[in-house]
């Protein structure tokens, strides 16, 4: 039977199972707060299933802090259930000492004592607290605003912590941040900026975060915020951070959950009015009308409810919205933000035909199951060309969902949708998300809108076993309130396809796809959600559903062709419509065949669980896949029976608080069908951050006619249930318990699966569910059955406690505080009930035995029995009768020197039977940590902390220094490397070398200096070989310990015997040709001395430093110049025209020293020749040929030294005598000069300057 529900011989429980996968360390001491409190502060614990080592490459790490709760709980006050960890409260009078902090401003969570009441959230309120988020099992993360410790002492407040930042973020997210593969969305994570979805712990963003440049809020409204976050920065750490982020994930990718049916879920009975008559008279057909659907999905057909509209939807369709993708989307995407509401996809068209298409283009042959009700589509779909077509086609994505999924419950509320569909989310894997928390938002705000999701198509058998896992179901398919929906099988045995064995083993591979209605679809999402509740709700069929096809047939067709308007398809996707259509059906029902205006999503989710058809599955198994009792993880309540729903009794709109209690009586006919009750309530929304999910605890309990009563407790699920086999005729009570309502009033469903009546019980005064004329108790509130009813019963097994009046004698509990003892017969303190706790064996004997069996004779008073002939010794009595002693391993209280359990060696069995180590006796006498030697090596079998614990228990060895009694091949007192222990956790690393063991640095060298091939740098890896020096680093494995080589960056040289800087290897970079001396060449050759430093080396001419160097071999050609170094042309300049006598002609031999430098200087005068660069204006010698002269200021062709050839006698004007004078003008030509300041006629210039036949006029008359 399923842990969900219960029959009335036992009662079952579901139990989340708490465990953490990393326990890190233990810190006995943390830095002191004050001075005077030091040796009080407990130790600091690090427990957590969050990836601590992940969370670190990201820059996030444990506060390890007190004020977080990293301690142990034994020292705080209870603990609060987050996702990854159960915090340690801090008792609130001891905050101002562990948390350094007596006034309280910003977010924590307060705890209340359990149970907590429904007004303390209101009382906080009223106190200036607000409160958000409820975290288990009694606190509410609140904003506190100078709230002194003393003041929430006052307001009850029993503890406080606060969340870590490791507490905050999804695995999955931090996985993608750090480039791993988590599923389709980490197509998100390739860009420069990462999108993140958050929760947060109020409405308000941290302080700040619109000025840094690495975070970019994309959405905030409320308590939800999208952001895109710079992969490389420090953006996720400080988000963590901030007291006012309280959860951080992944941005989901919602995929799609990709008529014979509505006879498997007995549709047809409600369409056909005969049929609905038959069962009442007043009772009219139904096919949905009134009722108003809204399906988000890909899109509808054409877009447009015009002629281009599918018939089938055409004259029933409320209206067609289309929801676009923002721009950042779109860019991303690589199309327009909004295409429209058209269906290219295909999904959403055979969706809404599933919910309500007519069969118009059929004839009415193919329709969904509410055929009538209106249509109010939400399109949702949008075209992303720049998505991935691998491992399958995204370009068909729901980039239109959006960021806040309440959005889109909110506008089909505002459009009086009854029913909301949704056949997509993510793959979560149980996970409750922020989408699951706006699910649970919206459903608790649009309390009479059903909101369906399909649980998702992620079935796998990944561990080959034959049964499809558990543990698949995506979000927002694990919100708590939404009816989330799975897949059956189709009734179509004429398709003959199997599931295969990609996914799949035998028998799930070789089962047909649509050939049972009693099995379940292999691809359907299994639960349980993280927190163990119950999930999926509800099946229906999901295996080729006929339905109608969009005019737009981009896609492959489906499942399987039909023709141009219909196709079939599989997948949850095609269940949860069907289901809606069942609400459609099933809301008509209750509001226009009874009266019943206003239902609740929580009284739907009620008469589909108590009228749901429990499967036998399709492997002829009771524990494969549906074949389980129903609740199970498969199927949740079964597959949904139309017709049966229509018999289902129930109430709604009634509520309890903390503590209260509220019950009704109903009667059960003789020969009725087995019973079902089911209890729903819509449970206030929960937060990612909480390990368990549930706010209210509601309780269910039913009592039977002979007043035995069946309890279901329950701390997860808000869809419970009981059935009873076979319910016995007469008058049943039902009571719903408010076991804790910490956000109340909360009102509640209760359906039952028969034609009855629920009477309200209102004459019970100590509410305890017995009325007063059975109460024998009437004033107190109690739960005993047995003895007495509804007296105070502290351990709840039937028998009341005794009290003044009523006493063991007269059939109270002689074990009051014990549930599973009530009688003593023999007075000896054990209990009668032979399967209850310590549990008396000899029932009449009054005994004192206790540890073989309870309350039997022990002569000896060891607490062993006596060997009675029927209790022997090989059943536990006492082997050493006559001696007072304790062993309990081998034997039973027989002489145990060293108190270890196991008896000393007895062999002349003095006293008991002869008793050697052979038979079981202790081998390590004087020992009390080791007893047995199975391989007989001298080392105890009981591992460290042992004394000398033989880590090889099964193979005999020596080793005694990492470990005791294993292989150690070379007797160094080190054991062999195996499996289990590797040379990081001490073993020998040189197995065949006695003198080595540990190689710490793990570079092959052993630590033991004296040992062979000792590693001279134990700590550090290295190869080095050379010099003596083993295992040190060798950066450029030369085999040169770093600190021996000269060059440890160059593989090609490590010695530098002179210490210039340049290796002594001839073969390796730059070597140095004078190896014996220090040198700073660089140019003609490295490492030679260069007494000018230019870097040509000096001249060696004797080669006293190396090989004999001349200028002619690059040699410097003025060595103690060090602005020259070569003379390529060697006529005694150097090349350097900027150094010292620049040769300004380098390529050319010259002599020139006046004007230049070391060029041509044909006349050797000192001036060099003109030439292309150097021209006579530029000092060149204007008489290459003439040594006397070389310059000719006014160029007329006489130079100017006077002491040379032909001087000029005017070298400052231009002219052309010769007689008188040279060189000076002469404007006749005639060859004697013109007169001027300085040379007349009398001296020889000519007499007649303009008559070049007359030069001279002696008498001075005139005449020539």
């Amino acid at each position: 039977m399923s842990d969900r529900c219960q029959d009335i011989t036992m009662a079952a429980q579901r139990i989340r199972v708490s465990f953490f996968l990393v326990s890190i360390m233990l810190v006995q001491l943390l830095a002191p707060l004050t001075s005077a409190n030091t040796d009080t502060q407990p130790g600091i614990i690090l427990e957590t299933n969050a990836e601590l080592d992940l969370l670190n490459q990201l820059g996030i790490s444990p506060t390890k802090s007190h004020a977080e709760g990293w301690y142990d709980a034994e020292e705080g006050i209870g603990t609060i259930d987050l996702l990854y960890r159960d915090a340690t409260v801090t008792p609130v009078e001891d905050w101002p000492n562990r948390a350094n902090e007596n006034v309280l401003s910003g977010y924590y969570i307060l705890t209340h004592t359990y149970p907590v009441p429904t007004e303390w959230e209101g009382e906080l309120n009223e106190a200036g607290i607000d409160c958000f988020s409820f975290l288990p099992v009694n606190g509410f993360h609140c904003e506190l605003n100078k709230h002194s410790t003393k003041q929430l002492d006052s307001l009850g407040v029993e503890g406080i912590v606060k969340l870590d930042p490791t507490d905050k973020i999804r695995t999955k997210l931090t996985k993608a941040l750090l480039g791993q593969y988590i599923g389709p969305s980490t197509h998100y994570y390739h860009g420069e900026f990462a999108p993140i979805h958050l929760v947060l712990s109020g409405n308000e963003l941290p302080e700040g975060i619109h000025e840094r440049n690495d975070i970019e809020v994309t959405y905030h409204v409320g308590r939800f915020a999208t952001m895109d976050i710079k992969q490389s920065s420090s953006a996720l750490s400080w988000l963590a951070n901030q007291n006012e982020i309280e959860w951080i994930e992944d941005k989901p990718w919602f995929e799609f959950q990709n008529d014979v049916a509505d006879e498997v879920m007995k549709a047809d009975h409600l369409w056909d009015q005969s049929i609905m008559s038959g069962i009442d008279s007043s009772w009219n057909n139904l096919d949905g009308s009134g009722i108003i659907v809204t399906v988000a999905d890909s899109g509808l057909d054409s877009g447009v409810n015009d002629s281009t509209m599918h018939a089938d939807f055409s004259d029933h369709i409320l209206d067609i919205v289309s929801w676009g993708m923002s721009s950042s989307q779109a860019a991303s995407c690589g199309s327009v933000a909004d295409d429209g509401p058209s269906d290219i996809d295909g999904h959403g068209t055979h969706v809404a035909g599933s919910v309500l298409g007519d069969g118009t283009n059929s004839s009415g042959t193919i329709k969904g199951l509410a055929p009538e009700a209106q249509l109010y589509f939400q399109a949702i779909g949008a075209w992303c060309p720049n998505n991935p077509t691998t491992p399958r086609d995204y370009r068909y994505s729901l980039n239109g969902i959006p960021s806040n999924i309440t959005e889109l419950f909110k506008q089909g509320a505002d459009n009086g949708s009854r029913v909301h569909t949704n056949s997509w989310g993510s793959p979560e894997n149980g996970a409750y998300t922020a989408t699951s928390m706006q699910a649970d938002i919206s459903a608790r705000q649009y309390s009479n809108m059903t909101i369906l999701f399909s649980a998702g198509n992620n079935g796998i058998d990944s561990d080959s076993d034959g049964e499809v896992d558990l543990d698949s179901l995506g979000a927002p398919a694990s919100a708590k309130n939404v009816l989330t929906v799975g897949a059956s099988e189709n009734d179509r045995p004429s398709i003959t396809n199997i599931w295969g064995s990609t996914k799949y083993s035998p028998p799930v591979s070789t089962d047909r796809l649509a050939d049972n209605v009693s099995g379940l679809a292999a691809f359907s999402s299994r639960g349980p959600t993280d927190d163990n509740r119950l999930k999926p709700d509800i099946v229906a069929p999901g295996t080729y559903i006929l339905s109608t096809l969009t005019r737009y047939n981009t896609k492959s067709v489906g499942w399987m062709s039909y023709n141009s308007s219909y196709v079939y398809m599989g997948g949850t996707s095609m269940s949860t419509p069907l289901t809606a259509g069942a609400t459609a059906l099933l809301l008509e029902h209750l509001i226009y065949n009874l009266g019943h205006q206003d239902p609740s999503s929580s009284l739907i989710k009620a008469i589909f669980a108590v009228s749901a058809n429990d499967m036998v599955g399709q492997y002829n198994s009771a524990t494969n896949g549906a074949g389980e009792s129903t609740p199970n993880d498969h199927e949740g309540w079964g597959r949904v029976d139309l017709r049966n729903a229509l018999n289902a009794t129930f109430i709604e709109n009634e509520s309890v608080t903390t503590g209260a209690n509220r019950g009704w009586s109903f009667n059960v006919p003789a020969s009725a069908p087995d019973l079902n009750i089911a209890l729903s309530w819509i449970d206030p929304e929960s937060t990612p951050v909480a390990g368990v999910n549930l706010v209210n605890d509601l309780d269910l309990a039913i009592k039977d006619p002979s007043g035995t009563w069946t309890e279901l407790p329950n701390n997860v699920d808000t869809l419970r249930g009981l059935k009873v086999a076979n319910p016995a005729q007469g008058t049943w009570e039902v009571h719903i318990n408010g076991t804790t309502v910490s956000r109340g009033p909360q009102f509640f469903s209760l359906a039952l699966n028969q034609e009855t009546t629920l009477v309200n019980l209102t004459e019970d005064e100590d509410l305890d569910g017995v009325i007063d004329d059975d109460d024998d108790c009437v004033s107190t509130y109690g739960t005993s059955t047995v003895d007495r009813a509804g007296c105070p019963d502290s351990d709840g097994d039937g028998y009341s406690n005794p009290d003044g009046v009523w006493l063991v004698a007269n059939g109270a509990d002689a074990f009051p505080s014990e549930s599973t003892q009530w009688a003593d017969q023999d007075f000896d303190g054990y209990g009668d009930n032979a399967v209850g706790f310590q549990a008396d064996a000899c029932v009449t004997t009054l005994g004192n035995s206790s540890l073989d069996r309870f309350g039997c004779l022990d002569n000896d008073g060891d607490g062993y029995s006596n060997n009675d002939g029927v209790w022997l010794v090989s059943n536990g009595a006492d082997a050493c009768n006559t001696v007072k002693a304790f062993s309990s391993r081998d034997r039973n209280g027989c002489p145990d020197e060293d108190g270890d359990g196991s008896s000393d060696p007895d062999p002349t069995g003095i006293n008991g039977s002869v008793w050697t180590v052979a038979n079981g006796a202790d081998a390590f006498l004087g020992d009390s940590t080791q007893w047995a030697d199975t391989d007989g090596d001298g080392y105890g079998d009981e591992p460290m902390p042992a004394t000398e614990g033989d880590s090889c228990v099964a193979s005999a060895g020596t080793s005694f220094e990492d470990r005791f009694g294993c292989l150690d091949s070379d007797s160094d007192g080190y054991s062999d490397a195996d499996m289990t222990w590797t040379t990081a956790e001490g073993a020998d690393a040189f197995p065949s070398e006695p003198s080595q063991w540990a190689d710490q640095d793990g570079d092959g060298y052993g630590d033991n200096s004296t040992g062979a091939n000792a590693d001279n740098c134990p700590t550090t890896f290295g190869t080095s070989t050379e010099l003596g020096n083993l295992g040190c680093s060798d950066l450029d494995n030369d085999g040169f310990a770093d600190g021996d080589d000269a060059f440890p960056n160059d593989s090609t040289q490590w010695m530098d015997s002179d210490g210039d800087g340049f290796g002594d290897e001839p073969t390796g970079t730059n070597p140095d040709q004078c190896p014996t001396v220090s040198g700073t060449s660089v140019t003609d050759r490295f490492g030679c001395p260069d007494s000018d430093n230019d870097g040509t080396s000096d001249e060696d001419l004797a080669g006293t430093n190396g090989p004999i160097w001349t200028i002619a071999d690059g040699a410097d050609i003025l060595p103690n110049d060090a602005s020259q170094q070569a003379d390529t042309d060697l006529d005694g300049f150097g090349d350097n025209p900027s150094g010292t006598n620049g040769d300004a002609c380098p390529g050319v031999p010259g002599t020139s020293t006046a004007d230049r430098n070391g060029c041509l200087d044909t006349d050797g005068d000192g001036y060099s020749d003109a030439d292309a660069t150097w021209t006579i204006a530029q000092g060149a010698d204007a008489f290459p040929n003439d040594a006397t002269q070389s310059a000719d200021s006014d160029n007329d062709g006489f130079g100017d030294d006077v002491t040379g050839l032909n001087p000029d006698d005017c070298p400052m004007q231009s002219g052309n005598s010769t007689v008188d004078r040279i060189g000076c003008p002469d404007q006749d030509g005639d060859g004697i000069s013109d007169a001027d300041g300085l040379w007349n006629v009398s001296q020889g210039a000519d007499a007649f300057r303009y008559d070049k036949t007359q030069s001279s006029d002696q008498d001075g008359d005139g005449f020539g």
